[in-house]
C-alpha cells in the first residue's frame, strides 16, 4: 500500500476527475476582454459555473454568454462593489469556493 494514498501503488487515479472544476464557481474579475475572457473561457471549460464581471456590462455579457456563465456589471476598484458581486455570485450560482 502506498502510504500517501491508502492505494495500491499500482492504482491510477481518474485524474480527469480530480482536475475538474465541475460544481465549482469562480468569480472572473475584468473578464470582459483581454486574460480575464480568456481564463473564463478556460474555468468553463474545465466545467466550472464562471461568474464574469467587469466595467463594460455588454463585453461581460458577450463573454458570459459564449462561456455558458453569469454576467455582472461593477467597478471592482470599489470594496462595497466586490463585496456586492460575491453576493450577487453567491445568490446566483452558489457558493464561491
Amino acid at each position: 500500500m502506498n502510504q500517501l494514498s491508502g492505494q495500491d501503488p499500482e492504482h491510477v487515479p481518474d485524474y480527469r476527475e480530480l482536475f475538474s472544476l465541475h460544481e465549482r464557481v469562480f468569480v472572473v474579475l475584468g473578464g470582459g476582454a483581454g486574460i480575464g475572457r480568456q481564463s473564463a473561457h478556460a474555468l468553463a471549460q474545465a466545467g466550472a459555473t464562471v461568474v464574469v464581471v467587469d466595467r463594460d456590462g455588454d463585453a461581460a455579457a458577450a463573454v458570459a454568454a459564449q462561456a455558458g456563465g453569469i454576467a455582472l456589471t461593477a467597478d471592482v476598484t470599489r470594496r462595497d462593489c466586490v463585496e456586492e458581486v460575491f453576493a450577487d455570485a453567491a445568490r446566483r450560482a452558489g457558493p464561491v469556493r
